[in-house]
């Protein structure tokens, strides 16, 4: 009895797995295909952007939320082993109306003043996204990121 545990609980990983694929592809299905739209690209240190969230699908995306998020990444090597550490280094929320509205909406972001440049070396990177979070039918959870660049500024502090 003992030896068929470990061949139930993998039994068990694989069923939970197979219903969170399940799930997202249900969301997939049912948001269809979400696009940000910017009104300029790339975004600069201490820029204001204007855009919009726009949805292809049967069921709208609501309590649609948007952000600009930095995430540094850092890869390193222990001994034989090479790992890579990421972090979120900022996270700007975007100006939505209140409540939060349903996909399409208008959003405004800003890009902090002093901000890092997007930056891609052999083991370190800075990358910016769009992020855009919601709810299908109230309950599934959306999200989605859009990689955009933020160029050099006059104003970084390094």
């Amino acid at each position: 009895m003992v030896f068929l545990i470990p061949f139930v609980l993998i039994g068990l990983v694989l069923v939970v797995v197979g219903v969170v694929a399940a799930g997202a592809w249900v969301v997939a299905m049912l948001t269809g295909q979400v696009t940000v739209e910017v009104d300029a690209h790339p975004f600069e240190p201490g820029g204001t952007y204007h855009g919009r969230v726009a949805q292809l699908g049967p069921c709208r995306l609501r309590k649609v939320g948007v952000a600009l998020v930095c995430t540094e990444a850092a890869t390193y090597q222990a001994g034989t082993t090479q790992s890579t550490e990421r972090c979120e280094a900022a996270k700007e929320l975007a100006e939505l109306p209140e409540p939060l509205p349903a996909a399409p909406t208008d959003f405004t972001l800003r890009v902090p003043a002093g901000a890092m440049h997007s930056f891609e070396a052999k083991k370190n990177s800075v990358t910016w996204k769009v992020t855009v979070w919601g709810r299908v039918l109230g309950v599934l959870p959306y999200g989605r990121g859009f990689e955009v660049v933020v160029r050099p500024g006059g104003g970084y502090a390094g």
